[in-house]
């Protein structure tokens, strides 16, 4: 599992997501949203593997989390309430980075930002 800090700034950390025990043909990470930062900043996957997020909001209002295909087409968007977990499953991803987002209004501007690449 993805090792995760919580913090108030844009994020350096990188996460790598690991193979789920029960399904080896399936990989799980977390996400810790809060106010105007998700954790980890980066986030590594294996490529041609399906994934799920596991995505803790830390925070007691809701965020949102937009993932962005490579071609900037949106690949998955959620919103997240306030001090709970919200999964989210993605098929397998093609290389490449995807860019996350908090849609919530200004909170992309004030930092509430990560990558998601596929290797």
């Amino acid at each position: 599992m993805a090792a995760l800090a919580a913090g108030c700034a844009a994020s350096r950390t990188v996460g790598r997501a690991a193979p789920d025990s029960r399904r080896g043909d399936l990989q799980v990470a977390r996400i810790i949203a809060s106010n105007f930062t998700f954790e980890p900043g980066t986030l590594q996957v294996k490529a041609g593997t399906p994934l799920v997020l596991e995505v803790y909001n830390a925070a007691s209002g809701t965020h949102n989390l937009t993932l962005y295909a490579p071609d900037e087409k949106v690949v998955v968007a959620r919103d997240l309430p306030g001090r709970t977990t919200t999964v989210v499953e993605l098929p397998a991803l093609a290389k490449g980075h995807y860019p996350i987002h908090c849609e919530k209004f200004m909170h992309g501007a004030m930092g509430m930002k990560a990558t998601l690449v596929a290797e």
